[in-house]
């Protein structure tokens, strides 16, 4: 059985890069993180969050959210979440949505285009398992 799937990688503390060699002493774990609420140009949630020395961005699409909240709606009827509604969807799931950025961003480079970046996508989410809490939004 091939168990590089499941082994995490690590910042290494003299190179400040990821490695999957020392992956089984220190998984990946964010200082800080949070939602920006400042104005920014993306289109979606964008998170920060600190791996040691290394800064972690994570974004979650405007849509992905959208699809997130209510999967079964029609494309055609596309009623998207407006940036202070994902905003608090964001701030009130965060360690839902961490805990899917941490399990991304353990993957390493080879699964993430463009580490630290960390972008999530719908399918990241439906395996993940994780489920909105949307009791909050207006």
């Amino acid at each position: 059985m091939d168990n590089s799937k499941e082994m995490k990688s690590a910042v290494s503390p003299s190179s400040g890069t990821r490695s999957e060699a020392n992956s089984a002493t220190r998984p990946a774990q964010f200082a800080g993180f949070a939602v920006d609420d400042s104005p920014h140009s993306s289109d979606g949630l964008l998170l920060h969050g600190s791996d040691g020395a290394v800064k972690v961005t994570a974004f979650v699409g405007r849509h992905v959210m959208d699809d997130w909240v209510d999967p079964r709606r029609y494309p055609s009827v596309r009623k998207s979440l407006f940036r202070d509604q994902y905003n608090a969807l964001g701030k009130h799931n965060l360690p839902a949505i961490e805990r899917i950025v941490m399990h991304k961003y353990s993957l390493g480079a080879s699964h993430n285009r463009q580490y630290p970046f960390i972008d999530i996508l719908l399918s990241d989410i439906a395996e993940s398992g994780e489920v909105l809490d949307v009791s909050r939004l207006t």
